[in-house]
């Protein structure tokens, strides 16, 4: 049976237990709020905060507009799955997988958006520093948030094309090296539009889609570029080295110096201890979605998966008119993680820093319609402490 994670609290703290999924509650979102109204916390909105904060919210039908219900339907539950235990808290919803279609999860993110607030902060209110991520097309009326490791290539060539900056018709021919580098800085960025009703304007009419990626295979992507590739000297300095250095016992002053040979476990507990502490911002490469392209705040038109990158990039094509100046293929091949790598590689992190990992990318989960991958869910279930998350 499909499961949801519950919280339920106990004094000062919070310990944790696997329900059925549908045990009909609902989540608050503090980083939403934070979002809508960037003067409530220091340094302004959700980026200024430590990590998702997922409060008891029950449904008592009063506050609670049902016109966008769960993309995945749960089966009927049993009489004794029917009781709700008093004073809970819904950490985790029923999600969609990542087969359903644009339409099925662009409702999900909708359901959970209204759940959340019933006011949207207007457009011309949205600071420019959370619009760092988004490019746009001025000809096409097109808007994308880049998202590292979710489609980022491919649809940048697409739209060095559409914007003229290159004058072919297949993204293919454009060398991948070129994308951030010779082209680096061609894309328009819309938070370097300093007049805020100018923005505004444009976010009320433009279509505006973004690329999301399971989670946790996008992190193992990352540290196999980022951390194992020999040429990532940047990455190897600036946070190989300290990984190292504070994770590893014993480790060397070789090791330390070169910072090459982070191992994945180290870099899942730096990445859960720096969101903790909540003390140093997280990479563009490991950050949560919800933190880089506000999806609350910013109406997507379309929400497009690498897993199916492919037939999401000829859609958002087909959406902006531009069939006839690019064409595809659009992805060169594969590039999906298989479930026994990933099952590899995450079994070299002990269960608790695990859980805790996935609680750092719940709200990406959640929002974006992913489910608990299954191989962390096996691993999880077969953990004798599992029923107690």
């Amino acid at each position: 049976m499909v499961t949801q994670v519950e919280a339920m609290k106990k004094g000062k703290g919070i310990r944790y237990k696997v329900v059925p999924a549908d045990h009909d509650t609902i989540f608050n979102l503090d980083f939403i709020d934070k979002e809508n109204d960037p003067g409530k916390s220091k340094g302004g909105g959700a980026d200024a905060g430590k990590v998702v904060s997922m409060k008891q919210k029950e449904d008592t039908n009063k506050n609670v507009k049902r016109s966008a219900p769960p993309v995945a339907k749960p089966k009927p539950p049993s009489p004794a799955q029917n009781s709700k235990p008093k004073d809970t808290a819904a950490v985790a919803p029923v999600q969609s997988s990542t087969k359903d279609s644009p339409d099925a999860r662009l409702k999900n993110l909708q359901h959970w958006c209204q759940q959340q607030h019933s006011k949207k902060v207007p457009y011309d209110k949205i600071p420019a520093s959370k619009l760092n991520y988004i490019l746009y097309d001025e000809k096409h009326k097109f808007m994308f948030c880049q998202i590292p490791g979710a489609a980022l290539n491919e649809m940048r060539k697409i739209m060095l094309i559409t914007t003229k900056v290159v004058d072919l018709k297949l993204p293919s021919l454009i060398p991948g090296g070129d994308v951030f580098g010779k082209y680096g800085k061609s894309l328009k960025r819309l938070a370097d539009i300093s007049d805020a009703s100018k923005r505004a304007q444009m976010l009320s009419t433009y279509h505006k889609a973004v690329f999301v990626r399971d989670p946790f295979e996008r992190l193992l992507d990352t540290y196999k570029t980022k951390f194992k590739a020999p040429n990532a000297k940047y990455f190897h300095q600036v946070f190989g080295s300290p990984i190292i250095k504070k994770y590893r016992n014993g480790a060397s002053e070789a090791e330390i110096k070169s910072g090459s040979s982070v191992k994945f476990s180290e870099f899942v507990k730096y990445i859960v201890d720096a969101d903790h502490e909540g003390k140093t911002a997280f990479n563009e490469h490991w950050q949560q979605y919800y933190k880089q392209c506000h999806p609350c705040m910013m109406d997507y038109s379309f929400i497009g998966t690498h897993e199916n990158a492919e037939a999401d990039l000829r859609t958002v094509v087909k959406q902006i008119k531009a069939e006839g100046e690019v064409k595809p293929p659009f992805m060169n091949s594969k590039q999906t993680l298989s479930e026994k790598e990933l099952t590899a590689a995450y079994k070299e992190v002990d269960t608790s820093t695990l859980k805790k990992l996935y609680k750092v990318y719940l709200a990406d989960y959640t929002l974006f319609g992913y489910r608990c991958p299954p191989f962390l869910h096996k691993m999880l279930e077969a953990d004798d402490a599992f029923h107690d998350y």
